[in-house]
């Protein structure tokens, strides 16, 4: 890659997943680093990293403390945190974090299958089995969920 790639990092525990999504940004030219874990992480050079994507929970450690070091060393990084798991208070704090659920189903106390990212005004990134089986006219997305009981609180697209 040349100095000018753009520079992403994935901090990411799954080997086969983090090797497959860095393989597909190295063919659309990016220069891609890799850590599994934060102490991978304090091991790289993150200074001018353009964009990230970060796995909520990393095996020992959290994401959003490898989200808190690579905004410490390149602050103007676009950071994508991939999860499965969510909470209130991640919804609160980072609304770029969304819901999937099964667009045929009312209850969305039990529809929800996984979570997402938003990375454009009309596209989310997720985990690969998390739509291996679906099909993309089937899947709702949840924008601003804190609690599914309370429809007024979020938007379903």
């Amino acid at each position: 890659m040349s100095e000018d790639s753009p520079r992403l990092l994935i901090v990411e525990d799954d080997d086969r997943f983090a090797e497959t999504l860095a393989a597909e940004f190295r063919d659309r030219g990016y220069s891609v680093s890799r850590a599994a874990n934060l102490e991978e992480l304090h091991a790289l050079d993150t200074t001018g990293v353009g964009y990230s994507v970060v796995d909520l929970r990393l095996r020992n450690d959290s994401g959003l403390d490898a989200v808190s070091e690579i905004k410490e060393h390149s602050p103007h990084a676009r950071i994508v945190m991939l999860t499965g798991y969510g909470s209130i208070a991640n919804a609160v704090d980072y609304p770029w974090m969304v819901g999937l659920v099964s667009g045929d189903e009312s209850d969305l106390t039990n529809a929800q299958f996984c979570g997402a990212s938003v990375i454009a005004p009309t596209w989310v990134i997720t985990a690969a089995h998390c739509v291996e089986n679906e099909i993309p006219g089937n899947v709702d997305v949840i924008i601003g969920a804190g609690d599914l009981r309370d429809s007024s609180a979020f938007r379903r697209i």
